[in-house]
């Protein structure tokens, strides 16, 4: 059973990382190739953020009066205590601890959203890994038009078949070339 609960904390805990990733991803359907690694270095970089977030929530509570001690004291004597005074003071604990929950994971997805608004729009475009993308996906933005020159490998006597257009839609593929 210490094994779940182990498990539970540790999913808790990561939450404002998974957020803050969730809002990286949601600002622009193209923000997945920001940051792209491998899975370990992304459990690392969710750890790194959510160790930020929780830190700077606590020291804002501290600030507030909040005591971490006195919060988590029924945890450290679940032994000396009966198991209904135990529950009773763990159930009056719930609500503080999903709202600290909800606020820090909220904290995470707009830290997520402005990093992804910063990366596309360009003070930190430095970050990506496909940097001319975001010129394209921000000429659209800004109701500016944006000229393809497409080159097939069609044949027509002798001649090879192209494409000029207007740009509607753009996929990027994991290499940085359209698709």
């Amino acid at each position: 059973m210490s094994l779940a609960w182990a498990t539970l904390a540790l999913i808790l805990f990561l939450l404002p990382g998974v957020f803050f990733f969730i809002g990286l991803a949601t600002y622009e359907r193209l923000s997945r190739e920001i940051i792209r690694s491998g899975v370990v270095s992304e459990v690392a970089m969710a750890s790194a953020i959510a160790i930020a977030i929780h830190t700077v929530a606590i020291i804002l509570l501290g600030t507030a009066g909040f005591r971490l001690s006195h919060f988590a004291e029924p945890l450290a004597e679940y032994s000396r205590l009966e198991t209904p005074v135990y529950v009773q003071q763990l159930s009056d604990r719930l609500l503080p601890v999903a709202a600290y929950l909800a606020a820090t994971s909220a904290a995470g997805f707009g830290l997520g959203w402005t990093a992804a608004y910063f990366i596309v729009c360009g003070p930190l475009r430095r970050l990506a890994r496909h940097k001319w993308i975001y010129d394209i996906a921000d000429a659209d933005r800004k109701r500016r038009y944006v000229t393809a020159f497409v080159m097939t490998t069609m044949i027509d006597e002798s001649r090879i078949i192209m494409y000029r257009g207007r740009v509607h839609e753009i996929f990027l593929g994991p290499d940085g070339a359209l698709s």
